[in-house]
């Protein structure tokens, strides 16, 4: 049984399998997949403009930036220790995939090595995020006496890169939004289980 476990340790599904389209980009057609194919759309006789640049637009989204004060530096994954990568992506992989499967652990393990299309800063920064949800360590924590600031830091790192590569999004970014939203699940469990051990002893 541990066997079987292990060959399928990171797979999306028991019964369906990965593609791969004419741009070598990952496709994944399965029951749960909510994708479906889609064809393209037969060209019209008419010079049809399908998408105009408005420079007003370009002006509230400059003032969003302002107001949102997405003016973080540049996130450098240099800066963290190499085991403590390596300790929050097992984490990761170890108590999270298991039931929440949206990132393929060979395809991102590969990809992290060799820098490739599925890996990117956004999606590691938001799986460091996850992991550290379930890390003791007093490195993940902005504040050494909260627990619940495990990951803030990674988080913040992640939302300012997501803003960047929401112009381009790809399968990956998809994969960091998941992964994000389940930072902030996870991270709501965990307070309101705090908050019912603190009622609990009163």
């Amino acid at each position: 049984m541990d066997s079987l476990c292990e060959s399928l340790k990171g797979q999306l599904s028991l019964d369906e399998s990965l593609n791969f389209d004419k741009d070598g980009e990952m496709r994944y057609f399965g029951p749960t997949s909510g994708r479906l194919g889609f064809q393209d759309l037969p060209s019209s006789g008419g010079n049809r403009e399908t998408s105009q640049h408005d420079p007003q637009a370009d002006a509230a989204l400059n003032s969003i930036d302002d107001y949102l004060d997405l003016t973080a530096p540049s996130p450098m994954i240099d800066e963290i220790p190499i085991s403590l990568q390596n300790e929050l992506i097992n984490l990761y992989f170890t108590w999270e995939q298991p039931w929440y499967p949206i990132v393929d652990e060979t395809l991102f393990r590969e990809s992290m090595s060799s820098l490739g299309k599925y890996w990117s800063p956004l999606l590691h920064y938001s799986i460091l995020a996850l992991g550290s949800r379930y890390s003791d360590s007093l490195q993940v924590r902005l504040d050494s006496n909260d627990s619940n600031s495990a990951g803030l830091e990674f988080l913040s790192r992640a939302k300012s890169l997501l803003h960047l590569e929401m112009e381009n999004p790809t399968l990956v970014t998809i994969q960091a939004l998941g992964v994000i939203g389940m930072v902030y699940f996870v991270g709501s469990l965990f307070q309101m289980q705090s908050e019912l051990v603190t009622y609990d002893g009163e």
